[in-house]
């Protein structure tokens, strides 16, 4: 919650600074639980909150729309744990499966050769002919695709990046019922994340090493404003230093 008579204008830790930057703003809290709103540059529409864990997954899904920050490692599911475990038979019988379908086709590679052999000895007089063709055709193909010269043409393929839609001015102008803050995650290592969460209403940021370091000054920020300090979630607080 602003607090009023307070000149927020020039405020020193009001800023967006990357460009996953999101605004959360809360609108309602409580049993470290809270719900509210998140904002970002790439969409006008607005993320409804409803619970911590719902926007952990929407910053997620966010982060990697836009492909930032990069992941440094891989996501693991149950079914990759499965795959992992198969019997050690299974794996066995499957290369010796493939080791005798090897063979079978490399016998039947060879009955091909010998039979092409004998034919490529018939079609000795028309190898001149056909290199006259192919070389013809490597012509034509080259100024169909290209501008005239030979030369080809056209854009490379490739994805486009989601274009920015909201100013950081326009970001920094939402605020939430009990508190406002800016998420900037500068890493995804270590299968968590690590960054900067500034706290818009008292213009404080402290630098966070996990998700949890995170949550836990969201909530501690929360207690803060709902008179609760000292309970919850509340390890990691605004008092420390980076």
């Amino acid at each position: 919650m602003l607090e009023r008579g307070r000149n927020y204008m020039d405020r020193s830790q009001w800023y967006i600074g990357t460009p996953n930057g999101a605004v959360l703003c809360v609108d309602r809290a409580g049993e470290n639980q809270f719900t509210g709103r998140l904002y970002h540059a790439y969409s006008r529409e607005r993320v409804e909150i409803k619970g911590i864990g719902h926007l952990l997954f929407e910053l997620e899904r966010f982060f990697d729309s836009i492909n930032f920050p990069h992941v440094s490692t891989n996501e693991r599911t149950f079914r990759e744990a499965r795959q992992a475990a198969e019997p050690a038979g299974k794996m066995i019988e499957g290369k010796a499966r493939k080791e005798e379908e090897k063979e079978e086709g490399n016998v039947r590679e060879e009955e091909k050769g010998e039979g092409k052999a004998s034919e490529a000895m018939k079609g000795e007089g028309k190898t001149g002919k056909a290199s006259e063709e192919m070389k013809g055709n490597r012509k034509t193909g080259e100024a169909a695709d290209g501008d005239g010269n030979g030369k080809k043409s056209g854009a490379p393929n490739g994805e486009s990046k989601p274009e920015r839609i909201l100013s950081d001015e326009e970001l920094l102008k939402k605020h939430g019922d009990l508190g406002t803050f800016i998420i900037r995650v500068q890493q995804r290592q270590n299968s968590s994340w690590q960054g900067r969460i500034t706290w818009m209403d008292k213009d404080e940021t402290i630098y966070f090493r996990s998700v949890w370091e995170m949550i836990k000054l969201i909530a501690s920020a929360l207690d803060k404003v709902g008179g609760q300090e000292g309970e919850g979630l509340r390890d990691m607080t605004w008092s420390q230093e980076d």
